[in-house]
């Protein structure tokens, strides 16, 4: 608007209430949450990198945490509470609590275990002060389980079956080696280097076991897969375009009474993920790619259905003196006075070893909840 003689005054009146009203009125600031989750994702990699420069300092951890990370209260908590007091849910902070999912959700580029885990319709922590096994309610798919008694009538009674699934706690393990010379560098780039290996040794540790059909072990859950026959009926449309499709639809077809309108996830291997990613610019469920999954086989699994369970914060473990066999199949160091193949003295090669330690476990509230193809055509 021009300012004139004429709406000089008009213009100061219509300035002083917008003043007043910005005054009563200010901009609410708005929670970033995916910053906040990343800042959580990444308080899982830095922790250990306190207790690695811990080591290469000879100080410690709350030392470490004064000089290189003043004032990061969410780090502290990890790093004390390891020195201390177990972690819980009782004695840790909000976005603490958030450490392990967000660090599992951050893993995703590379693994399709840790998306899958993070879309979980029920997660828990696992509070180190009680019992490792944790009982998860049957998912009720009855759609007669709601009623409209009449006024003074019974109304129906049901109870959820909380004994036929548990989640019991197995602790997932992974070991990553730098040498002294890594810990030169500035705090920044130290925590780049430690995060990337952290990350990469973690995101498929649990891939395989995931996606199998094996039995628990004493060592790891269940595979998904396990108890749970594949769905016949696959598409032999000589249209792969059309198979596929047709393959798709009765995959999320099974899984409706169970996941209504829950969020539905598909993993399968590269060459069938890719297919899927390619058969639309927007699809209504989310697809994972995993080299853990064999070619022709596709994985279907609605999230209502999947639960998870995590420690509160891992535990670590840092050496700079022993030896290690450097293989993804480790084998013992010596049998019959011959030492295993790759294998490094970290006292003499000046190297410093970080052992990651994470209790995880998944499962599914109802085995209605996963269906799986094999032997697809497209």
């Amino acid at each position: 608007m021009t300012v004139t003689r004429d709406n000089l005054g008009f213009a100061k009146a219509y300035n002083c209430a917008m003043t007043q009203n910005s005054r009563l009125s200010p901009i609410p600031a708005r929670l970033d949450f995916r910053a906040l989750r990343n800042r959580a994702a990444a308080l899982v990699p830095n922790a250990g990198t306190v207790a690695l420069l811990a080591n290469v300092r000879k100080l410690y951890p709350r030392e470490i945490l004064e000089t290189d990370f003043p004032g990061d209260r969410e780090l502290a908590d990890i790093v004390t509470k390891a020195e201390s007091n177990p972690t819980s849910i009782s004695n840790t902070g909000a976005l603490t609590t958030l450490a392990v999912p967000s660090f599992f959700a951050s893993l995703g580029p590379a693994s399709a275990l840790s998306p899958l885990l993070s879309a979980a319709g029920f997660q828990y922590i696992w509070d180190k002060g009680s019992s490792y096994l944790i009982n998860i309610a049957s998912l009720l798919s009855d759609p007669t389980a709601g009623s409209f008694p009449g006024e003074g009538q019974p109304i129906p009674v049901r109870t959820l079956a909380v004994g036929d699934n548990a989640l019991a706690r197995h602790v997932l393990k992974s070991i990553s080696v730098f040498s002294r010379e890594t810990f030169q560098h500035s705090t920044p780039n130290i925590l780049t280097t430690v995060q990337a290996a952290v990350t990469e040794n973690t995101n498929l540790a649990g891939e395989v076991s995931a996606f199998d059909a094996n039995a628990a072990t004493a060592a790891r859950p269940p595979g998904l897969r396990f108890g749970i026959a594949a769905t016949p009926g696959v598409s032999a449309n000589a249209n792969t375009f059309e198979a596929m499709k047709e393959d798709v639809r009765l995959i999320l077809t099974t899984l409706g009474p169970i996941s209504g309108n829950a969020p539905v996830i598909l993993i399968a291997s590269p060459s069938q993920g890719w297919a899927l990613k390619l058969m639309a610019e927007t699809l209504p469920f989310t697809v994972l790619i995993s080299s853990s999954v064999a070619d022709g086989v596709v994985i279907g699994i609605a999230s209502n259905a999947l639960a998870v369970a995590y420690d509160a914060s891992p535990t670590y473990d840092v050496a700079d003196t022993g030896v290690l066999h450097f293989d993804t199949v480790p084998a013992p160091i010596n049998v019959g006075g011959l030492a295993a193949s790759k294998s490094l003295d970290l006292w003499q090669s000046d190297l410093i070893a970080l052992k990651v330690s994470l209790g995880v476990s998944w499962g599914l509230r109802s085995p209605g909840g996963l269906v799986w193809l094999q032997n697809v055509v497209w």
